[in-house]
């Protein structure tokens, strides 16, 4: 499949807009478990997929924030969405098949420049590393959840590996795009506030 393909299959998976974004259990970076709707309890919030092996949101996910710093400046902080990472599946593992790789190892020219050469996590504690790796190196500002090794919002987003959705105060699906698109995602957010 195209890029194209990819993004129009991921958003066709999950909560539609106009309906409640799922809430299942997560865990924080320490291994606790948290809830989903915690991004969304004080003000609107984008989510996005990702794993430290999906070179795509390595490269979107900061670059919301820099549109969302310009965005913000002379913003009261409440106004500001909220940015949470679904911490998911690894999207392009050394020695093992990639998801979307037709059940072949499928590691990026981009993560081979980079040294991102990791193998799928077989334990939450091997998540949980892979997961603050990303924030310290990445997203500092962002706030992570990691989904539990049954992978299950990464299975009911159709193993979507930098997907944006737009979530408002009461849990309801405002946005949902199959890759993250940073303007269009803070525009609706910013909407929301």
């Amino acid at each position: 499949m195209t890029d194209e393909e990819w993004g129009r299959w991921f958003a066709a998976h999950g909560p539609a807009v106009g309906e409640p974004m799922i809430d299942p259990e997560l865990h924080d970076l320490d291994g606790n478990p948290v809830r989903l709707s915690l991004s969304w309890r004080e003000r609107p919030a984008i989510l996005v997929t990702a794993s430290l092996t999906c070179p795509v949101a390595r490269h979107q996910a900061p670059a919301l924030d820099e549109m969302l710093r310009t965005t913000r400046n002379g913003c009261d902080r409440d106004l500001i969405p909220t940015r949470t990472i679904i911490y998911c599946h690894e999207a392009h593992p050394v020695g093992s098949p990639a998801p979307h790789g037709e059940g072949h190892e499928w590691v990026t020219p981009q993560n081979r420049i980079a040294g991102i050469l990791h193998h799928q996590p077989e334990r939450l504690e091997q998540r949980l590393e892979l997961a603050r790796r990303l924030r310290d190196q990445w997203l500092p500002e962002w706030h992570f959840v990691v989904d539990g090794m049954d992978n299950e919002v990464y299975r009911t987003f159709g193993t979507a590996s930098c997907m944006g959705i737009v979530v408002d105060r009461d849990g309801i699906v405002r946005a949902k795009q199959g890759w993250l698109d940073p303007g269009e995602a803070i525009r609706v957010a910013m909407g929301l506030v």
